[in-house]
């Protein structure tokens, strides 16, 4: 019943963890009021917590970008771009 194969608390706020079954280790913290929750793709403890030390370092510097996610375009964004990319066939 138990996910969690391995946790190791960090401090009070930070998690590190596999699931069971899965083979990379997970991350998760709180930086700035937003809580963090990434993987790592890290396959053993101590390599996740040296990724996880990046990962906090980066956000550190002001680096959000490295985790915000691009828009979706809307559907109207999406047929224009497709229809707009491809060319017409040819007819003889």
């Amino acid at each position: 019943m138990d996910k969690v194969t391995q946790e190791f608390l960090i401090e009070s706020n930070e998690l590190l963890y596999k699931l069971k079954g899965r083979p990379y280790y997970r991350v998760k913290f709180h930086f700035k009021g937003r809580t963090i929750h990434e993987c790592t793709r890290a396959r053993d403890a101590k390599t996740a917590r040296s990724i996880e030390g990046t990962l906090r370092a980066e956000l550190a510097k002001g680096n959000w970008g490295i985790l915000e996610k691009k828009p979706a375009p809307t559907r109207a964004e999406f047929l224009k771009k497709i229809f707009c990319r491809s060319p017409a066939p040819a007819l003889r």
